[in-house]
């Protein structure tokens, strides 16, 4: 039950190396996006920009709710 986690919390999406801007130092490494649902054990669905993914690798911030 350690693997789940409050739908609607803010979550930050791990961007891979390849989609990141490499010549800009300081460029972002993680999207902020909204938990919308799970897939399997540890597969999380969150919405970014409109569009609904499927990533392990992200950040929960479960101290604060989207409204």
């Amino acid at each position: 039950m350690k693997h789940l986690r409050v739908l609607g919390c803010p979550v930050f999406v791990f961007i891979n190396k390849e989609k990141r801007v490499q010549s800009y130092k300081v460029a972002p490494r993680a999207k902020k996006g909204i938990l919308v649902g799970f897939k399997g054990h540890n597969i999380y669905r969150c919405l970014i920009d409109g569009k609904v993914i499927r990533t392990s690798h992200l950040r929960f911030d479960e101290d604060r709710l989207i409204t």
